[in-house]
């Protein structure tokens, strides 16, 4: 128990010291969840909120933990996805914001943004992995004529029976 209050005691000095200090109230968020104690955990939620709501001094590696932190709900997640827009604006060819941006939208599950942003990736790393993401995505959607597109730039053997399948179903969709 003698710990438990020291970490307590250590992180809430950390955020009274440094209220704009975001990982500092991330840590303490997590140690209040780690205890459950609820009361504080909607204290914090609320500066967390305002934190989010300008957050263009939290780096990029923290708002992607915070996207894939199950604890953070879609509010607090569209607050990271606004900001992360922003900074994808200014930064277009920065392929980590944009890998982040498109985990903020698989949580929202907003997939035209997901697609979206699939394409400025497969843009900027053209490797298959983001290509095969714009097929499945493509695939969900209903997109027939984009999933032929895509399965046509991998240069997919007609042998390979998976996709002989689906560019078949994509015909169909037609």
């Amino acid at each position: 128990a003698g710990r438990v209050a020291e970490e307590r005691a250590v992180l809430e000095q950390l955020v009274e010291s440094h209220p704009t200090d975001t990982t500092s109230l991330l840590q303490l968020f997590d140690f209040y969840s780690r205890h459950a104690d609820k009361d504080n955990i909607a204290r914090l939620r609320t500066l967390l909120r305002a934190q989010l709501a300008n957050a263009e001094h939290v780096p990029v590696s923290l708002l992607k933990a915070a996207i894939h932190d199950k604890r953070m709900d879609t509010q607090e997640v569209g607050l990271i996805v606004v900001e992360l827009e922003k900074r994808s604006a200014a930064e277009p060819s920065d392929t980590m914001l944009l890998r982040t941006l498109l985990g903020g939208y698989e949580r929202l599950e907003d997939k035209s943004k997901q697609r979206e942003t699939i394409v400025r990736l497969v843009a900027l790393e053209p490797p298959p992995r983001w290509r095969y993401e714009l097929i499945w995505l493509d695939e969900t959607l209903g997109r027939w004529e984009d999933v032929l597109t895509e399965v046509r730039a991998l240069k997919i053997s007609k042998a390979d029976a998976d996709w002989r399948i689906l560019f078949q179903g994509s015909l169909a969709g037609l």
